[in-house]
């Protein structure tokens, strides 16, 4: 780096030091991502931010200004919050997460000891195929390895970035007896008491571990990297083989778990959905789940199924497709699912276009459903962000689905509830009509009801 470049960050680093003096309590949501524990971890080390660490069950209310008041500092949550790349209306800042926030606060994400470190957490955070063994998968492993001892999982990811860093800052060379990830695992089968004797699990863990070690020199967060910059460090052997139990074990749990789930679904029945897009139509597979276990979905997408619809036993509802599938799009299953979710009377309802508006609602009655849009995933509340159950019956949302991937049939299902899609369109029908004893509107799939008898009834904007 340049030596007047080094000044710019050092002046700008020395006044968020500054800044970030004046708080005494960070707030983050409850099993905390890679990129929230990584913002916090960047402004306690170069930012000098020596508050305490509280969690919270959802989202927090209040302005940035108010936050700064009462000298709480928000990372991941809080509306419009400088460390929060959710914003009200939008599905996020785009090419931004937590820490490329933080980062670019502290004038730091240009220092060549972070800046991979910020490119691929921001990678994991943003794009889909995220490998299980780099570290932005590895934290939700430890958050079910550690249900609520989130500050066990705080210290547990933060022993894995001082390592990451100081050996992206000094490049240390091998130390003698240093294990690679593959020899720890074979270190660890040897004493018989870490894995299942079930195959399927041993070959995926190796599978894996094999994986991480080829991948290692492109990704410092990669398992096989990380535990190599621990033993540079150096961090002692035991410890690090402590550090390494904890996501073993537990994807060993994970593991039994997801086969015995495998096993339930391949029972399940599965429901017919015709889909119809640019490559014309197709039918899809929808499997309909009760479960409280996180690895549900994938384990129904498994067996096979194309569209997953999990409840929980609280009756919280999660919507997943398999994104091998080009093209396929929720945003008008999302419409239907938040249209029903609408008070029967409520003033100033939202148009057809904004229903489908990606992430949270700007709408209270809405806030509870979150449209991830880049995985074309529905959520009524996650592990992250709590939610109240939707009260919807599981038949409404599926036929939701049945209806939603269809155009022609999400023309029906708006006119079975008189939901103007188009109100240009009836505009011009209307007009047309005035001027002419044709029907225009009833070709177009336009049902006209000069005299709305309820909310259903009243006009919304046409998706465009």
């Amino acid at each position: 780096m340049l030596h007047t470049e080094r000044l710019v960050v050092n002046k700008k680093l020395e006044e968020a030091v500054k800044f970030l003096a004046q708080f005494n309590q960070v707030v983050m949501h409850k099993s905390p991502h890679l990129d929230e524990i990584v913002a916090y971890y960047l402004l306690k080390v170069y930012g000098m931010l020596k508050a305490s660490v509280r969690f919270v069950d959802a989202d927090i209310t209040g302005t940035e200004a108010d936050h700064d008041r009462n000298c709480v500092l928000p990372i991941g949550c809080g509306d419009n919050c400088r460390f929060n790349e959710h914003r009200k209306g939008i599905e996020r800042l785009k090419g931004e997460c937590a820490t490329t926030l933080a980062a670019k606060f502290l004038g730091i994400n240009e220092l060549p000891e972070v800046k991979r470190l910020i490119a691929e957490v921001l990678k994991c955070d943003t794009e889909a195929g995220c490998m299980p063994t780099q570290l932005a998968e590895l934290v939700k492993v430890a958050n079910r390895s550690m249900p609520g001892n989130y500050l066990g999982v705080l210290t547990w990811v933060t022993t894995a970035l001082k390592a990451i860093i100081h050996n992206e800052q000094y490049h240390f060379t091998a130390l003698p007896g240093e294990k690679s990830l593959v020899d720890l695992l074979k270190a660890m089968d040897a004493e018989g008491k870490y894995f299942s004797e079930d195959s399927r699990i041993r070959e995926h863990l190796f599978r894996i571990s094999h994986d991480s070690l080829r991948r290692s020199d492109k990704c410092i967060t990669e398992l096989a990297s990380i535990l190599q910059a621990m033993h540079r460090l150096p961090y002692k052997a035991e410890d690090i083989s402590t550090w390494l139990e904890t996501p073993l074990l537990q994807i060993t749990s994970d593991q039994l778990q997801f086969w015995q789930l495998v096993d339930l679904y391949k029972k399940q029945e599965i429901i017919p959905v015709r889909a119809m897009d640019n490559r014309g139509e197709y039918e899809l597979k929808l499997m309909v789940i009760e479960s409280d276990d996180l690895q549900a979905p994938r384990a129904a997408r498994f067996t096979g199924a194309d569209i997953v619809l999990c409840r929980t036993s609280k009756g919280n509802v999660m919507i997943s497709v398999d994104t091998r599938i080009p093209d396929l799009n929720l945003s008008n299953v999302v419409r239907m699912i938040r249209w029903m979710d609408l008070p029967k009377k409520i003033t100033n309802e939202p148009s057809w276009l904004d229903l489908g508006v990606p992430g949270a609602h700007d709408l209270h009655c809405l806030a509870h459903w979150y449209y991830f849009k880049k995985g074309e995933q529905i959520f009524n509340g996650s592990q992250t962000h709590s939610a109240p159950p939707t009260k919807i019956p599981t038949e409404a949302l599926v036929e939701a689905i049945k209806y939603g991937l269809h155009p022609h049939y999400v023309k029906m299902w708006c006119n079975d509830r008189r939901i103007v899609m188009n109100p240009k369109r009836l505009a011009e029908a209307m007009q047309h009509r005035k001027q002419s004893s044709e029907k225009p509107a009833g070709d177009m799939g336009l049902k006209i009801d000069l005299q709305p008898k309820n909310r259903a009834a009243t006009n919304v904007v046409a998706v465009a």
